[in-house]
């Protein structure tokens, strides 16, 4: 179950999937993707900020969405060690 909201996600408000950094049973971190109509998740676009248009600002809630496993990537534990060098080829994680 994932609980979380996190605010300033560029291009957040086009995003079709979210990939989540969190903690498994608030001990191990873990990895996963997050479809953006799944049950819980709530996606508000940030509007009217000046030079900002572009970059579909957005705060993402999640209340309580259910991650199936095919979701985790990786192992529980390993979340950062897995994606980080991959992930930081190609651009900043936000």
């Amino acid at each position: 179950i994932l609980n979380g909201v996190k605010k300033w996600i560029t291009f957040g408000a086009a995003a079709d999937v979210f990939l989540v950094f969190g903690k498994l049973n608030g001990e191990q971190p873990v990895a996963c993707l997050v479809p953006k109509d799944s049950a819980g998740v709530n996606v508000t676009h940030i509007r009217d900020m000046l030079g900002f248009k572009a970059a579909y600002l957005a705060e993402i809630e999640f209340n309580n969405v259910e991650i199936p496993l095919e979701n985790i990537i990786g192992r529980p534990g390993f979340a950062f060690t897995y994606l980080a060098p991959y992930a930081l080829e190609f651009g900043r994680i936000s």
